[in-house]
């Protein structure tokens, strides 16, 4: 019953991907989410355009990690 759920993409680097091109790639991403042609495409579509810092992203994928292991635990869920 306290189950919420949604969804969200992301752009995800692989691990050890130097800090210098994280935030440059984060600051193209921003710039690129700011601008008022993608921001129409994207709400016409029904969705909402929102960003996340690098951290917040890592630990959102944590969270939502360790949310959804919950659920698979808790409800028995095996793969066939």
């Amino acid at each position: 019953p306290k189950l919420l759920a949604s969804n969200w993409f992301g752009l995800i680097a692989p691990a050890g991907t130097p800090m210098a091109i994280v935030e440059r790639l984060h600051r193209e991403v921003t710039a690129i989410v700011a601008e008022r042609d993608f921001i129409e495409r994207i709400e016409k579509m029904g969705l909402v355009p929102l960003m996340a810092a690098p951290e917040q992203m890592r630990n959102m994928i944590r969270s939502e990690g360790a949310a959804w292991a919950a659920v698979v635990r808790t409800a028995n869920i095996r793969i066939e």
